[in-house]
C-alpha cells in the first residue's frame, strides 16, 4: 500500500520546511544588521568632507578657505584621494601672486581625484603655466561666474579664463538662489522642481532637511529618494533602514552586471540608470519654462564673455559631453533623450559661435579616442567595448582616463592658439601630439 506524501516526508509538509528556511534567513539578516550597526562606521561617499562647504549669500554655497587635507571617496565610490582648499577656497595648491590662468566649472572640473590627476592639474602640467583650479561640485554657470569674480577680486586678472560646461548647468542656474544649503557643515538640497510641466519648485521643510542629515550620520551619504515607481520606493526604504543594503549595493551591482543575461534585464528595466537626468535630456525644449531657463542660462554664458572683455582676459568654454552621448547602452537611453541631449549640445555650439565666444567641443574627440583606449589603462572592464573607459561605469563623471584625455586635448588647443605664453611651446606640443598618437594605437595582442 502506498504511504501518503505527508507520512513519507516524516509528517512535515513542504511549506513548513520552506517557512523554517525563510525564518532562519530572516533571523540571520537581522543579526547581521545589528552587528553592522554596532561595529561599522559610515563610509563617506560624498565629494566633500564635513565643513568643506560653507554658506554663500550669492552662490548658495562655496568652498571653505584653507580646509585641511582630508581623505575622501572619489566619484566611483571605491578609490580615495586627498582633498583640501587653498586660501582662495579652491582645491589647489597655495596661490602665489603672478601670471595665472583661471579654471572654473562644476564637479567635472573639481575633479574628484588626486589634484595632479584632475584635468586641471594635467592642464597645468601640459601647458607649463600656473592654472588656478577653482571648480566647485554642483555649480552652474551663474555660480561659476560669481566664483570667478570673487577670485579675480583677490588674485587679480588672469590671462585666460577656462570654463568647463556640462549640460546640467542649466538645472543649476534655474535652482540657484536657495537651491542648496549648508547645515552643520553638510550640503543639503533645499529646493527642487516638483512639476516638470510648469517648472514649479518647492522648498524642503526643516524636518525633511534634518531627516536627510540623520541618514547622513547613519550611512555616510545623502541621496534624493524618488517615489515614482514601486522599485524606487523599495530602494528608498532600504536606503533609510538597512546597513546591509549600504554595504552590499556596490559589490552586488558589480557582480550582477558581469552576468550578460542579468545585465540585459537590469538595463532594460532601467534599474542601473541614474534617477536624475538633466533638464536638457529629460524635457522638451519647447516647454515655456524650459525656454525661459535656457534664455537665462545663455545670458550667464554671455556674461562670462563680458567679464573677460572687461578684464582684458581671454576666454575658452569647454563643452563636456553627456555620458549617454558616448555610451547609450549603459542606461538604455531612449531615442527621445538622445535627441534632446544632442539638440541641447548643438544649440550651445551654435549660440557660442553666433556670439563669437571661443569654445572647444570635446564630443567628437572623445568618441575618436574611446574607440582605441590605451592597453595599459583599459583593464578588465574594457572587454568587447562593454564598459566605458573615459567615464565611470556607474557614475556620470570622467574616469581618470577621461580626465587625462581632456587635459591633453584642451592643453593642445591652448598652446596651438597661443592662449597662454608657455615656455618651450613647440616641445610641449610635440609631447602632447605623441601622447595622443600613442593613445590611438590599437592595443597589442597578448
Amino acid at each position: 500500500m502506498n504511504m501518503p506524501d505527508k507520512q513519507r516526508s516524516g509528517g512535515k509538509p513542504a511549506w513548513s520546511n520552506l517557512a523554517l528556511v525563510l525564518l532562519s534567513a530572516g533571523l540571520g539578516l537581522v543579526i547581521i544588521e545589528i552587528g553592522l550597526r554596532l561595529t561599522c562606521r559610515p563610509d563617506i561617499r560624498l565629494v566633500t568632507g564635513r565643513g568643506f562647504l560653507k554658506p554663500d549669500p550669492d552662490a548658495d554655497y562655496d568652498q571653505t578657505e584653507n580646509f585641511p587635507r582630508q581623505a575622501i571617496t572619489s566619484f566611483d565610490g571605491k578609490s580615495r584621494y586627498w582633498q583640501w582648499t587653498n586660501e582662495l577656497g579652491c582645491f589647489d595648491n597655495p596661490f602665489q601672486e603672478g601670471p595665472y590662468a583661471l579654471l572654473v566649472g562644476d564637479s567635472f572640473t573639481f575633479g574628484g581625484n588626486n589634484l595632479q590627476d584632475t584635468w586641471g592639474g594635467l592642464l597645468e602640467a601640459n601647458c607649463g603655466q600656473r592654472i588656478l583650479k577653482c571648480g566647485v561640485a554642483g555649480y552652474g554657470t551663474r555660480q561659476e561666474l560669481l566664483k570667478a569674480e570673487k577670485i579675480m577680486a583677490r588674485a587679480g586678472t588672469p590671462r585666460l579664463i577656462v570654463v568647463g560646461h556640462y549640460v546640467n548647468d542649466i538645472d543649476d542656474d534655474y535652482l540657484v538662489g536657495g537651491g542648496v544649503t549648508v547645515v552643520d557643515g553638510w550640503p543639503v538640497t533645499r529646493k527642487k522642481i516638483i512639476d516638470y510641466q510648469t517648472g514649479k519648485t518647492a522648498v524642503k521643510t526643516e524636518a525633511a532637511i534634518r531627516l536627510e542629515l540623520s541618514l547622513r550620520g547613519k550611512y555616510g551619504e545623502i541621496i534624493e529618494c524618488p517615489s515614482n515607481t514601486s522599485w524606487q520606493l523599495f530602494k528608498c526604504w532600504l536606503y533609510r533602514n538597512s546597513m546591509i543594503y549600504h554595504r552590499l549595493k556596490l559589490p552586488l551591482r558589480n557582480l550582477l552586471t558581469r552576468i550578460p543575461m542579468v545585465k540585459r534585464v537590469l538595463v532594460q528595466s532601467r534599474a542601473l540608470a541614474s534617477d536624475y537626468q538633466p533638464l536638457a535630456v529629460e524635457l522638451s525644449p519647447d516647454l515655456p519654462w524650459v525656454k525661459k531657463a535656457w534664455k537665462a542660462h545663455l545670458a550667464n554664458l554671455k556674461a562670462f564673455q563680458k567679464l573677460a572683455a572687461r578684464r582684458h582676459a581671454k576666454l575658452l568654454i569647454v563643452l563636456i559631453p553627456h555620458r549617454d552621448q558616448l555610451y547609450p547602452f549603459l542606461t538604455n537611453t531612449s531615442q527621445t533623450r538622445r535627441d534632446n541631449v544632442n539638440q541641447a549640445h548643438e544649440a550651445l555650439r551654435k549660440f557660442l559661435a553666433r556670439e563669437g565666444i571661443d569654445h572647444m567641443d570635446l564630443l567628437d574627440s572623445f568618441r575618436q579616442y574611446e574607440a582605441a583606449p590605451p592597453d595599459s589603462a583599459c583593464g578588465k572592464d574594457c572587454a568587447a567595448g562593454s564598459a566605458p573607459t573615459l567615464y565611470y561605469k556607474h557614475d556620470i563623471h570622467w574616469s581618470p582616463l577621461g580626465q587625462r584625455l581632456a587635459g591633453l586635448l584642451v592643453a593642445r588647443r591652448i598652446l596651438e592658439q597661443r592662449l597662454l605664453d608657455s615656455p618651450d611651446r613647440q616641445r610641449r606640443l610635440l609631447a602632447i601630439d605623441q601622447a595622443l598618437a600613442d593613445w590611438k594605437q590599437p592595443p597589442a595582442r597578448p
